[in-house]
């Protein structure tokens, strides 16, 4: 069975939480009840190449032969996703994360950190 592992960023205090409690249903489905003050993040189920897991909307640097590029992770069409609006040539581009694992690094995240979004930004 897949390891279930997810953070809680608290919208009002700015900082990951510890205070939540979540209910796992019969069915497979986890639910919380607790309104609109968290954000719930989750693995993916990869590490980066120092072997730190990778959440949903962690900032991951992927570097090719010329720049390193900050992109977002996000789930979308089906599997884990790493977006950039700018990949260091003007363009967006998106990746699948599970092909480029290797290369990436975790840098932040877009709750702590969104100021390195900012970094290819013409």
């Amino acid at each position: 069975m897949k390891n279930i592992k997810y953070k809680v960023w608290d919208k009002i205090l700015k900082c990951w939480s510890r205070n939540t409690h979540g209910f796992l249903h019969s069915n497979g489905v986890l639910t919380f009840d607790c309104g609109d003050r968290y954000e719930f993040v989750q693995w993916t189920g990869l590490c980066d190449k120092a072997g730190m897991d990778i959440y949903e909307w962690d900032i991951v640097e992927l570097q090719d032969e010329t720049y390193i590029t900050p992109y977002v992770v996000r789930w979308l069409v089906g599997c884990w996703e790493c977006h950039t609006e700018n990949d260091g040539y003007g363009n967006p581009n998106t990746v699948c994360l599970q092909d480029w694992v290797g290369y990436i690094k975790v840098i932040g995240s877009i709750y702590e950190n969104p100021e390195l979004l900012q970094r290819n930004k013409n």
